[in-house]
């Protein structure tokens, strides 16, 4: 979650080993669910908020689009 994933080395995708991946997700789920996310200059904040209202509207889209092509929500969202 460094940096909100707003840099060039952030993770989008993960290759998971299929005898791995229901431990994984459970694990990585937990995770991102426990995270605190709110105000950045908070001690117990994980997750701040996006560079820009563009950043959030793409991020949104991208989940959208996803879901519509069979993706599952695990964690937020709706």
């Amino acid at each position: 979650l460094d940096n909100n994933g707003q840099s060039c080395n952030g993770a989008k995708r993960f290759l998971v080993v299929d005898d791995l991946y229901d431990a994984f997700l459970a694990k990585f789920s937990a995770a991102l669910g426990e995270a605190k996310v709110g105000d950045p200059f908070a001690e117990d904040t994980v997750l701040g908020p996006l560079s820009s209202l563009a950043a959030a509207e793409r991020l949104d889209q991208q989940v959208q689009r996803a879901v519509a092509q069979g993706a599952t929500l695990e964690v937020g969202g709706t």
